[in-house]
């Protein structure tokens, strides 16, 4: 009887050590996924602030286009009003040659 008590026990304390070796697991188990999602929200994370950094450098890359852009119709303006200024002397000088000429002619 005793070999037979002793016998369960020891049955009995094999099934607590498997339960605490099967719970130990569960929570190793339980820490990997929390590390896991973790790791997942950090690499989420950085992947937005990639993102945001990209939208920044297109939005910048914009305005420094659309700046050029403003600059090259800036220039092309100036060019304009030097050519319309260099006609407008060149009628100048036309009229006074022209005055001129009728003066001579008087």
């Amino acid at each position: 009887k005793q070999e037979k008590a002793a016998e369960q026990m020891t049955v009995e304390q094999e099934k607590t050590q498997q339960m605490t070796l099967k719970q130990e697991t569960a929570q190793v188990m339980t820490v990997q996924q929390k590390y896991l999602q973790v790791t997942l929200e950090q690499e989420k994370a950085q992947q937005n602030q990639m993102t945001l950094k990209q939208e920044k450098v297109q939005l910048i890359t914009a305005q420094q286009e659309k700046a050029q852009q403003m600059t090259m119709e800036q220039e092309k303006a100036q060019q304009m009003t030097t050519e319309w200024k260099k006609g407008q002397q060149m009628k100048l000088k036309q009229e006074k040659a022209e005055q001129i000429t009728v003066e001579q002619e008087k």
